[in-house]
Order: C-alpha cells, then sequence, then structure tokens
C-alpha cells in the first residue's frame, strides 16, 4: 500500500486559519512577543519603532500601539537614546549580532539593561532593520557589585590576617584530615627550617624531627578530627641547641553540617617561659632561705647583744650602790654618762632589730579594717594619750589588704610622733583618707612643731634625728621602720609641714591588693 504524498500538514494554509494572512501572522507574532518577560522591538533603518512588546510599553508606561512610529529620542533621554542608536548603528555596520549594556532611567532610578541585537534582513540578504531582546539585569548588577566588594574585602582580610600571621612569633599550622600542611606561617616554618611553601602538602612525619617528637601532637590531631573537640598540650624534647619545651591548642575548622575539615594548631615556645619559671622558683626559695637566716641573725642579735648591755648597766648599779656617798661628783656624772649611753645602745640595739625583721617574715595579708587598726595603735600609746591629754580625730577609714602587725607598727610611730614633737600642751591629731586613683591616701594631721622644708626627705632616713637628743628622745628610726613597711605593702609615705604650723603624713596603700609577698607564696605552693 502506498503512501499518500498528498496528505496536508498540519500547519499548511489550507487547513490553518491562522497563518491564511499577512495579518493573522503579525497578530500571532505579536501574541508570541507579548508574553516575553523581556523587552522585545523591531526598528527599521531610521530607528523608528515597528514593533514593541507589552513589556516594552510598560517600561515606557505607555500602550506599545503609541510607540510604534516613534524613535528612541522621542521615548528616552538625549544621552541614553544616542548610546541605544549608536549601538544599532555598529550592528547595523557590523551585519551580525552583538550584546550590550544599555542604561535606562525609570520611576526608581537607573535601571541596566543587557540588549541583544542583531540585524533583520530582506528575502535578499539585505539589511532592513535590526531586532532587540533587552532584558533587565539591574538586581543582578547589584548582586555582583556585592560580590565584587566582599571579594575584595575578603582579598584585603586575607591579606592583613597572613601579614599578622607571618609576622607573629607564635607558630601557625593548618592540617587537613590526613595530616598534612595547608598552611604554616613564617615561625612554622622557621621551627623546621624550611620555607612555608615547602611544608604545604608534607606531614610531621615527614620532617626532620628525631623519632617520637611529635607524636602526641599527632595522636591529638586525629583525636580532633574524630571528636571536633579543642585539645591542649605541650611537648618536651632535646634539640642540638637545648631542650625546647612547646605548648600547643588544636582547633577544629567544621563545614556547614558539623564535620571537621581542617585543625587549626597554635603552637607557643615556652622553654624560656619555663627556663624562668625555674628560676623564678629558685630563687625564692633561696630568699626563703636567707630570709629565715637573717630572722635567725635578728633574734640571736637581740639576745647576745642585749645581753652585754644589761650586765653593764648591772654593774654600773652595783657599782653605785656599793660606793654610795663616796663618789665624788665628778664620778657620779661619768656613772650617769655611761648609764645613759648603756641605755642609748641599748635602744639602738632594739630600733635597729625591729627595723631589720620588718618583711623578713612571710606573714599573711589579709583584709584589714583601718579603723580597728588604728584603735590597736591608739590603745598600745594609751598612757601617753592620756598624759599629753591630746585629742585624737578619726574618720571613717576603708578595709585594706596588708600584714596587720606591720600597718599597726606604722600607725603607732606616726601617732607617736604627732604626740611627741607638740609643744601647744593639748596636741590634736586628725586621721582621715582620700580616694587617688587606685590608692587609699590615709594622712595623720597635728598641730606639732612642724619641719623644715628640706629636711622632710631626710626624716625617713635610717638614724636621722633633726633634734638633739636632750630636747626630744628616740633613735631616728621610727619613721625609716614606717617607708619600709608601706613600700614593701606597693605604696609610698611622704609628708607636708611648715614649721610651727604643725605636720602631716602621708600614705598611700593599693586598693585592689593581695599582697605581692603573699602572692609569690601562693603561686609556688604546692597542690
Amino acid at each position: 500500500m502506498s503512501e499518500n504524498t498528498d496528505k496536508p500538514t498540519p500547519f499548511s494554509s489550507s487547513e490553518s486559519p491562522l497563518f491564511c494572512s499577512l495579518d493573522a501572522h503579525r497578530v500571532m507574532l505579536q501574541t508570541i512577543v507579548d508574553h516575553s518577560p523581556a523587552d522585545i522591538y523591531l526598528k527599521d533603518l531610521d530607528g523608528k519603532y515597528l514593533l514593541v512588546n507589552r513589556n516594552f510599553g510598560a517600561r515606557m508606561e505607555q500602550d506599545p500601539t503609541t510607540i510604534v512610529g516613534k524613535t528612541v529620542f522621542d521615548c528616552f533621554s538625549e544621552a541614553e537614546a544616542e548610546q541605544k542608536a549608536a549601538n544599532d548603528e555598529t550592528v547595523i555596520r557590523g551585519g551580525k549580532a552583538r550584546q550590550f549594556e544599555e542604561v535606562v532611567t525609570m520611576d526608581d532610578g537607573p535601571h541596566t539593561l543587557l540588549s541583544e541585537k542583531f540585524p533583520v534582513r530582506d528575502e535578499t540578504g539585505v539589511i532592513n532593520g535590526v531586532c532587540g531582546i533587552s532584558t533587565d539585569i539591574t538586581a543582578r548588577k547589584a548582586d555582583e557589585e556585592k560580590l565584587r566588594r566582599m571579594s575584595r574585602q575578603i582579598q584585603q582580610q586575607s591579606r592583613t590576617l597572613e601579614t599578622v600571621l607571618s609576622s607573629s612569633p607564635n607558630i601557625v599550622y593548618m592540617f587537613d584530615g590526613q595530616g598534612r600542611f595547608l598552611y604554616a606561617n613564617q615561625s612554622g616554618a622557621t621551627h623546621f627550617a624550611v620555607r612555608s611553601v615547602d611544608m604545604i602538602g608534607r606531614t610531621l612525619k615527614s620532617l626532620k624531627r628525631p623519632e617520637g617528637v611529635y607524636e602526641p601532637l599527632m595522636l591529638h590531631l586525629a583525636q580532633v578530627f574524630k571528636t571536633g573537640k579543642t585539645i591542649e598540650g605541650q611537648l618536651d624534647f632535646s634539640a642540638p641547641a637545648g631542650r625546647h619545651e612547646l605548648a600547643y591548642t588544636l582547633i577544629p575548622i567544621m563545614d556547614i553540617r558539623g564535620r571537621v575539615v581542617n585543625v587549626i594548631a597554635y603552637v607557643n615556645d615556652i622553654t624560656l617561659e619555663r627556663e624562668k619559671d625555674r628560676m623564678l622558683k629558685a630563687q625564692t626559695m633561696e630568699l626563703n632561705r636567707s630570709n629565715d637566716e637573717l630572722e635567725d641573725f635578728a633574734r640571736v642579735a637581740s639576745i647576745s647583744l642585749n645581753d652585754p648591755l644589761n650586765v653593764i648597766q648591772n654593774y654600773l648599779n652595783l657599782l653605785e650602790k656599793s660606793l654610795g656617798d663616796s663618789l665624788s661628783s665628778e664620778s657620779r656624772s661619768y656613772l650617769e654618762r655611761t648609764r645613759s649611753g648603756t641605755d642609748r645602745m641599748k635602744a639602738l640595739m632594739d630600733d635597729l632589730i625591729e627595723y631589720s625583721r620588718v618583711g623578713l617574715k612571710a606573714e599573711a595579708y589579709a583584709q584589714l579594717p583601718m579603723n580597728e587598726v588604728v584603735d590597736a595603735a591608739q590603745g598600745d600609746l594609751e598612757k601617753r594619750i592620756q598624759e599629753t591629754k591630746a585629742v585624737i580625730h578619726v574618720d571613717k577609714l576603708p578595709t585594706v589588704w596588708g600584714i596587720e602587725s606591720q600597718i599597726k607598727q606604722v600607725w603607732v610611730h606616726l601617732i607617736s610622733n604627732a604626740l611627741k614633737y607638740n609643744q601647744s600642751g593639748s596636741p590634736k591629731v586628725n586621721i582621715s583618707v582620700a580616694q587617688k586613683n587606685d590608692l587609699w591616701v590615709f594622712s595623720i594631721s597635728d598641730n606639732g612643731i612642724g619641719i623644715e622644708t628640706k629636711d622632710t626627705d631626710r626624716i625617713f632616713q635610717i638614724f636621722q634625728r633633726l633634734h638633739v637628743r636632750h630636747a626630744y628622745s628616740g633613735t631616728g628610726i621610727g619613721l625609716a621602720v614606717c617607708r619600709k613597711i608601706v613600700q614593701q605593702h606597693e605604696g609610698d609615705i611622704w609628708l607636708e609641714s611648715e614649721p610651727g604650723e604643725g605636720t602631716t603624713f602621708f600614705f598611700g596603700l593599693p586598693i585592689l591588693y593581695k599582697g605581692g609577698h603573699q602572692m609569690m607564696i601562693d603561686l609556688f605552693e604546692e597542690p
């Protein structure tokens, strides 16, 4: 059975009225282009629009039929029209399709269109128009610009990070899941005496180090990849240059699904730090031993030096008693001078031993309510306060950190001086405090004889007296003891005075302070 070759095709004009006329073709074409999301238009060689689709008309806010017959100079700004006309001319002269980015201004601002333009030819191949298909890529351009900015920022941050890591004295590595180096900063490369680039792709085992040195780090590295938890550890090994101690921290880097993809290793060379710790511990032990010896010396000296003085004083008393009235006035004067000298020597020895003992014993620092400490000092001086009829006013004082016996000693010396160097017949003493930066500054003011400005520094030196012995008793060591105690509490002491107008002593103690000596003891205390 032969095939019927005369059977009409589905799209033959004899069967479909849609293709029966040119007008029908035009309607069909308009329907197709109107449903395109892009701007579609056809121009003749004079630049007049022959066809525009509905999307183009919507962009121009006009009925598409009203645009037909117009040119770009009727529809766009002069600059935009010139750009479009120039692009059309390029396509006509070149005779082939071209792609352009064209800008049009709309109510919400400028929009960028990606226009695909191509020449339209008649049946003889002669170009008689230009067709264009334009897609709005404004949002895409904005996204691309964002990506470019982000890329530039990331690159800048990457360069900055690389600069920081390269100049860091600490070692930084990055490892992949097979334990291979992905990154090594300059310090990390120097540690292995190679270039950073030469470490990439290698493993710790492949680098020349004594066998087993990095085994703990490699085991921890595998554990971090398995558990996703940060691990810290230390390496201790011998090298030709001496012993090395390294502390490392391994930090996992995870993907969005929580899997460990890389591990960052921060490695610090703590060799010098550990050596300093050992030296400091040894020095502290030696200092404690020396302090114990000095304290023993002070105790022995107190007994050994005072015993001969006590013997001399006893024999002087026996000599005076046995000779009695037979002593001449001249001999009695010699005897009194000798007794006075031994008394002064005994006082000097007692004060010198007191001065030498300050800071020897590692007494515990504690919180001291200063009002209670001042009350205790006044209790020690109760008899002298009553004898001089002194009036002592004490403001509300804060609590400080310190050694109670020593801080009380400071108050005893300062209050005692305020009572001793006073000729008013009614000593008045005011004790107050002020906060200055990180210090509590305590002050004790009196209405005594005052001090010359030239003597304000000398008065704190050991055995420095400003007055003759017969005028005021003492050895000139009390204020030296005060300064030593205050300085060992990380403070300072000074005074302000005018002769005849009284004196104010100041001493500052840290507000936030646990006590240097006690902190050192805690640091090296065995658990």
